[in-house]
This record gives structure tokens, C-alpha cells and sequence, in this order.
């Protein structure tokens, strides 16, 4: 697992193979310029990847680096010699100002603005906000105790998810660099 900096500096290499471990859907709302999308929760990861030179460096994302973690792991495990996960996935890079592109036909998400998000958080309520995303394992095994902790405080605390994927703007303007993340505000 790479900085974005080293990320980047390897990337301006003539023979690295770029990869995007995240589903198609995402790829489509935003990637690294050449990389390929081979999702590492398909079935066809491992038939796809091996079609890639072995003996090539691979650089591999995901959204905040869990799964291209896993996918370094299982191209390690098939023999790739050189693998290189960036840390904090495409999250960091987009913080940093590391420039992306969009797949044709991708929708254009406004998210929520900042002003949006500073009205939630001045309830006189607590407000627990929950950064998120639906792929997101830590995120899901959290999930279900959120929601108890707001159904037992209702009166007192208000649960806001925000999710990760329809937000990106927002966790680039809040500098979050992964998920799952939470915040606690009151007034």
C-alpha cells in the first residue's frame, strides 16, 4: 500500500498496468485515466486478471482501499511480481486534486453542498452523521447498530447517512478519507 504521491509517480511509468478493483457502476461515475475496471467481487476477478503480465508492475484502487487491498492480495497469492494498492483508494486521490474521468453516460450527482450539510448538523439534537457506502463491508456490520443507537434515542439524536459513492464533493471539501466514518455534532 502506496501514498498518492508514489501512487501517482508510478503511474507515469510506460509498463504499469492500472487497475479499478470497484464494481462497474462506480467505475462509471469516476476513474483514473486507463484503468481498467476489473471488480474484485465478481466471480470473473481471477479469469480476468490473469489475462495482465505478471511480470509487469500493477497498480491497483478501489474507493478507499479495503478491496484493491484484497485484490493485491489474491494477484500476490496468482504470482504477480510487483502489486501496489493505493492507500485511502480513489477518496485520497480525488482529495489531493489527482485528476479522474468519467464513463460515458455517467450521471452527474450533485451530492450534498456544504450549506446543506452545516443546516443538518445545527439541530439542537445530537446529530450523528454516518459517511457511508452500500459496498461497504464495515460500513454494513455497522449499520444495524446505528440504527438501534437512534431508535432507542430518537428523541435526542438525530442519524444522518451520507453516502460515500453520491457525495464525493462533500468528503473532498470535509478532507475524509475513508469510510466507514462518523461525526458527532450538536448546535
Amino acid at each position: 500500500t502506496i501514498s498518492v504521491d508514489d501512487f501517482e509517480k508510478k503511474l507515469s511509468a510506460a509498463d504499469v498496468q492500472l487497475v479499478d478493483a470497484r464494481t462497474p457502476e462506480e467505475y462509471k461515475d469516476g476513474h483514473l485515466k486507463n484503468a481498467l475496471n476489473i471488480d474484485v467481487s465478481s466471480s470473473g476477478f481471477a479469469e480476468q486478471i490473469s489475462k495482465l503480465n505478471k511480470n509487469k508492475p500493477v497498480l491497483v484502487y478501489c474507493l478507499a482501499g479495503s478491496r484493491s487491498a484484497a485484490a493485491a492480495d489474491k494477484m500476490a497469492d496468482m504470482g504477480f511480481t510487483e502489486v501496489d494498492n493505493l492507500d485511502g483508494g480513489i477518496i485520497k486521490w480525488r482529495n489531493a486534486g489527482k485528476p479522474t474521468e468519467e464513463g460515458e453516460g455517467a450521471p452527474k450527482r450533485q451530492g450534498m453542498t456544504m450549506d446543506a450539510f452545516n443546516r443538518l448538523t445545527a439541530s439542537k439534537q445530537y446529530v450523528l452523521v454516518d459517511f457511508n457506502a452500500k459496498w461497504c463491508e464495515p460500513c454494513k456490520k455497522m449499520a444495524p447498530y446505528l440504527d438501534q443507537l437512534s431508535a432507542e434515542k430518537h428523541d435526542k439524536l438525530l442519524l444522518a447517512k451520507i453516502d460515500a459513492d453520491d457525495n464525493p464533493e462533500l468528503l473532498k471539501q470535509k478532507n475524509i478519507t475513508g469510510i466507514p466514518y462518523l461525526e458527532l455534532y450538536k448546535n
